[in-house]
């Protein structure tokens, strides 16, 4: 896992003390609350990601490539 991180420039998120009292990696974030909502606003806090609505569910989980196309609800009234 580190290996491949370090290969693909990404950070390890992880709730585990011990991997980072370790330093098995230097690319690693240590994320302190337990509640997935706030682990989600802790990480994009930490990094300074905004997300724009447009963008929420534009690419597949498994491959990464994007959706189809979205439209709002008059665009797709009007197809």
């Amino acid at each position: 896992m580190v290996d491949v991180a370090q290969a693909e420039e990404r950070v390890i998120l992880t709730c585990d003390r011990t991997f980072i009292r370790m330093g098995y990696s230097d690319q690693a974030f240590y994320v302190r609350t337990t509640n997935k909502q706030e682990q989600v606003r802790e990480v994009l806090a930490h990094f300074n990601i905004t997300v724009k609505e447009d963008s929420l569910l534009s690419r597949c989980a498994k491959c990464n490539g994007t959706f189809f196309p979205r439209y709002d609800s008059l665009a797709a009234r009007q197809l």
